[in-house]
């Protein structure tokens, strides 16, 4: 699936290709496979070596990262316009035909386990770690587990690559392209190239199945169960995160959204002060100011002034992560929040909590 949205930007072009599969897919033998497959997406193709890839990435890409989650892998860059043709050929080398050499494999590995090392004593990975024990998923270390990934030789390369390879041909892929100067040209370009990806299940009407209160230890969390995502709930997120700054100082508060399930989640508080937190009915004030900050950052996202704040954001809304979105261009979903009122969001939030 291919998605434009012309932003402000005439120079540049942002692009963001969405594997819409993540940690979520391995298994018990397979964990860590897909942060290391993304690792080595950059160790170089069949056609490149790495430093022949690290001469590309300099040439065409102003940057570029890439992201692993519980549910998605996500490549993020900025381009220029006139690079944006070479640009999408060596992203599809990279996601297609990575290729790691022996030379380079331990170099690659060291990085990985930097990298998870980092990670593991963030405030993100404690926060997520608490989060994790209120999921009705298998509870694996998204980025892999340490000791499994020492353990890891070259030999295994050749593993992971069927295990991407499998995940590929299992995974719809989404194309999100930002600025004025992207044309029908790249479209057809990477439609044709893309064209032999899994295609997106049909898009399911939003349904509730369940909310629950949940005590575990000293952390409490707003379950909510439903057959997908839906807007108003990550409003709901921000607007618990700024009356967040009202807890004590050693409270910690979070928000999870997966495609079936959003955890609300606080920690360093008492039950009843948990439950007082979740369930206090919501004033005018605090739905206008959420309002207005919420818009305000969207605002920012769609003028692209800051460029991976807008990739993010924009790629957040992409095809079949919400249900009962206008339409797939963000200047409605935009609109559909600037006209929400608060006794329709008050509505909808009192559903939630009394189901």
């Amino acid at each position: 699936m291919i998605r434009v949205f012309p932003n402000g930007w005439k120079k540049t072009v942002g692009i963001v290709i969405t594997m819409n599969n993540g940690s979520l897919f391995e298994n018990g033998e397979t964990e860590g496979f897909t942060h290391f497959a993304e690792h080595l997406m950059f160790s170089g193709t069949e056609k490149d070596t790495r430093y022949q890839l690290r001469e590309k990435h300099d040439r065409f890409f102003h940057s570029l990262e890439a992201r692993t989650s519980r549910e998605e892998v996500s490549i993020f860059c900025l381009v220029d316009m006139s690079d944006v043709h070479e640009a999408i050929k060596t992203l599809y080398e990279m996601i297609f035909r990575w290729k790691c050499r022996s030379n380079i494999f331990e170099d690659e590995k060291q990085d990985l386990l930097q990298e998870t090392r980092a990670y593991m004593r963030s405030t993100e990975h404690r926060q997520r770690k608490s989060v994790d024990t209120f999921l009705s998923i298998p509870q694996r270390e998204i980025l892999g587990n340490l000791p499994r990934l020492k353990k890891l030789q070259f030999s295994d390369v050749q593993k992971i690559k069927r295990y991407w390879n499998h995940l590929l041909q299992e995974t719809p892929i989404d194309i999100l392209l930002v600025g004025e100067s992207v044309t029908k040209k790249h479209v057809v370009f990477c439609h044709n190239l893309f064209k032999t990806t899994k295609k997106h299940t049909k898009c399911t009407e939003w349904n509730m199945i369940k909310t629950e209160f949940v005590t575990k230890k000293n952390a409490h969390a707003l379950v909510v169960s439903c057959t997908k995502k839906h807007p108003y709930l990550l409003f709901f997120g921000q607007l618990l995160d700024q009356r967040s700054q009202s807890l004590p100082s050693n409270a910690d508060y979070t928000f999870a959204q997966f495609k079936h399930q959003t955890i609300f989640f606080v920690s360093g508080v008492q039950q009843a002060s948990a439950k007082k937190f979740f369930l206090h009915p919501i004033s005018v004030l605090e739905f206008n100011q959420t309002k207005q900050d919420f818009l305000q950052r969207f605002r920012r996202a769609l003028d692209g002034i800051d460029a991976t704040d807008s990739l993010l954001w924009l790629q957040g809304f992409r095809f079949e992560t919400y249900a009962d979105l206008p339409s797939e261009n963000p200047l409605e979903i935009y609109k559909m929040f600037e006209r929400m009122r608060y006794q329709d969001f008050a509505r909808f939030v009192t559903s939630v909590k009394k189901n």
